[in-house]
């Protein structure tokens, strides 16, 4: 089994709040299970701490193995999220491991 986390970090912008943001990214995340079949459990959700060290929003993708992972990374549905998300992400920080 492969694990995959992302970290993001996000602004406002495009008129649109951080919260709103996070919001609108948790939908469009939540979506990609029935889009996208090598998807074993998809969670997601907004930091709520707002530490030094925070990110603001966190994505957990788990798969069979490293080929569903790289399906998954080319697959359209998730390109568009990743589209969608361009124009608010400051950093994005991953890992992805064997569990």
């Amino acid at each position: 089994m492969i694990r995959h986390i992302v970290f993001f970090r996000i602004k406002d912008a495009n008129g649109m709040t951080k919260d709103r943001i996070c919001s609108q990214l948790k939908e469009k995340f939540a979506e990609l299970p029935s889009k996208i079949s090598v998807i074993q459990k998809l969670v997601s959700g907004q930091d709520f701490i707002h530490g030094e060290m925070s990110y603001d929003f966190a994505l957990e993708v788990d798969f069979k193995s490293v080929d569903d992972l790289n399906f998954y990374s080319t697959h359209p549905a998730h390109l568009n999220v990743v589209e969608w998300l361009k124009p608010y992400m400051i950093s994005v920080a991953a890992v992805d491991f064997n569990m």
